[in-house]
C-alpha cells in the first residue's frame, strides 16, 4: 500500500495533485491527521482539493490539542521555550508531533491495511511525505519495520517555491502553510500570519499560552515565542533571520 502523509499545506497539497495525476507514483490514500488545532484556511482548503483528486482523503484523529490544553490534563507536550528565574533558557522536549501526527497516520494506516490493533503487520507500507528540497534537513526516516517513507518533491528535486507555482497552475488555488495555530516552531512571519488572521484564531493562541503557562508540571517560565515575553507583547520582526525550528521535528510529517 502506497499513502501520502497529508498536512494539506502547500508541499503534501503538489505532492497530491501529482501522484492523483500519474506525475509520481499513484498512492492509494492520502492520510489527514486532524490535531483540532489547525487554521481555518486549512480546513477549508482541505475540503477544496478533496474535490480535485480522486485519491480518497482519509481523515484521522487522536483528539483535540487544543481542548486537551484547556483541560489540562494529560496533554502532550509542545516545544515550549523556557526561562528560568536565574535567566536559563531551554526547551521543552516536544511530544505533540507523535500524539497527533504520527501515531494517528499510523494507526489509520494499520487499518486500511486490514490490520487490527496489537494484530502482526506482514507487509510494508510506503508513506510519501512532502519534504522539498529546501527542507531536507527534515528527512528522518521511519520508526516502524511495516512503514517505508519516501520523499519524491526531492527526488524530483522540487522545492516549496516550485511546489506554490505548481499548485496554483494546476488548480488555479495557493496553498496555505499548514501547521497548528499556536505552535512555537513558528517564525515571525507566520506569527504575523495568525495575528493578523481571525480575530478567534490570535485569541486562542493567547488563550492557551497562559493555559500552559498556568500548568504545575512546568518547573520553568513557558512561552510560545523564543523572545520568552507574553505573546501578545512580542514585536514580531520578519527582517530578523531566525532559526527553522521545523528541522527539529519529529519525522518531518508537521507543517507540510
Amino acid at each position: 500500500m502506497r499513502v501520502i502523509s497529508l498536512g494539506a499545506g502547500v508541499q503534501s497539497t503538489a505532492l497530491l495533485i501529482m501522484s492523483d495525476r500519474g506525475e509520481i507514483d499513484r498512492a492509494d490514500y492520502a492520510v489527514f491527521a486532524d490535531t483540532g488545532a489547525e487554521p481555518k484556511k486549512v480546513y477549508g482548503w482541505l475540503d477544496f482539493i478533496e474535490t480535485k483528486v480522486s485519491i480518497p482523503i482519509v481523515r484521522c484523529s487522536n483528539g483535540n490539542l487544543y481542548e486537551d490544553i484547556l483541560k489540562g490534563g494529560r496533554t502532550a507536550s509542545l516545544p515550549l521555550h523556557t526561562l528560568k528565574d536565574d535567566g536559563t533558557k531551554g526547551m521543552v522536549m516536544r511530544q505533540c508531533t507523535f500524539d497527533y501526527k504520527i501515531m494517528p497516520i499510523q494507526r489509520q494506516v494499520r487499518a486500511l491495511m486490514g490490520y487490527k490493533k496489537y494484530q502482526r503487520i506482514k507487509e510494508q507500507a510506503e508513506m510519501l511525505i512532502g519534504i522539498s528540497t529546501d527542507e531536507m534537513h527534515r528527512i528522518k526516516p521511519s520508526k516502524v519495520k511495516w512503514i517505508k517513507h519516501r520523499w519524491p518533491l526531492i527526488e524530483i528535486k522540487m522545492s516549496r517555491s516550485d511546489c506554490i507555482k505548481y499548485v496554483e497552475q494546476a488548480i488555479g488555488a495557493t496553498p496555505p502553510r499548514s501547521s497548528c495555530i499556536f505552535c512555537p516552531f513558528h517564525d515571525d512571519e507566520e506569527w504575523l500570519r495568525v495575528k493578523n488572521g481571525p480575530k478567534d484564531e490570535w485569541e486562542k493562541v493567547i488563550l492557551i499560552e497562559k493555559k500552559l503557562q498556568s500548568l504545575p508540571k512546568f518547573k520553568s517560565k513557558v512561552f510560545l515565542h523564543e523572545a520568552r515575553v507574553p505573546i501578545d507583547e512580542v514585536n514580531f520582526n520578519v527582517e530578523n533571520d531566525q532559526l527553522d525550528l521545523f528541522g527539529n521535528e519529529c519525522e518531518g510529517m508537521c507543517g507540510v
